[in-house]
């Protein structure tokens, strides 16, 4: 394991504790699509969620889409839909652009923003929550590999550094991700 890698695992250890585990689902990275490459997730969650109307918290089932689309080799814009059970429904636009691309050398620069419509999202007034989470959100982070192997497996995985400063959603705060793919189809996430 690389000198880079022991530094970094304990650290973002630390930092992800606190964190509510919705926040994955917002959290811009430094992955970017292919020019005219979609991907669509589909995640479901059931978790506790105060529902405003009614004052009360109860667990509602939730279905969420994230449609990512690379536009050219430096903007991507992504749509993401919530479907809430015994709820409403919800849809943000978000963009992504690439100002500096990473290399062996140095990190990516990525600005963009989240929630671009300034609709009702996580977190915010529908959920009794903190009224900036409906706003734009504008950001700007970096995205490194620490080891990048030819072949991700078990033993020696992909590390990708991500770390950014946000406001609005993002609480004015910095916020990371170190990534730890093990296969295509296997990939653990530490944030903050």
């Amino acid at each position: 394991m690389s000198t880079r890698l022991l530094l970094a695992l304990p650290l973002f250890v630390a930092l992800a504790l606190p964190t509510y585990a919705m926040d994955s689902l917002n959290m811009p990275t430094g992955n970017a699509m292919k020019p005219g490459t979609s991907e669509l997730n589909f995640i479901y969650v059931t978790q506790p969620l105060k529902v405003n109307k009614a004052g009360q918290v109860k667990v509602d089932d939730m279905r969420y889409v994230k449609l990512f689309t690379g536009v050219t080799d430096r903007l991507q814009v992504d749509v993401d839909f919530l479907d809430i059970a015994h709820a409403d429904s919800y849809g943000i636009l978000n963009a992504f652009y690439t100002v500096v691309k990473e290399t062996p050398e140095h990190p990516s620069l990525i600005v963009g923003g989240t929630n671009l419509t300034g609709s009702d999202w996580l977190g915010g007034t529908d959920f009794g929550g903190n009224p900036d989470y409906d706003d734009p959100s504008f950001f700007a982070l970096g995205a490194y590999n620490l080891a990048k192997p030819a072949r991700p497996s078990w033993k020696t995985p992909l590390v990708r550094l991500h770390l950014g400063w946000g406001n609005n959603f993002h609480d004015e705060e910095l916020f990371g991700m170190l990534q730890l793919k093990f296969d295509p189809r296997f990939t653990a996430v530490i944030q903050k």
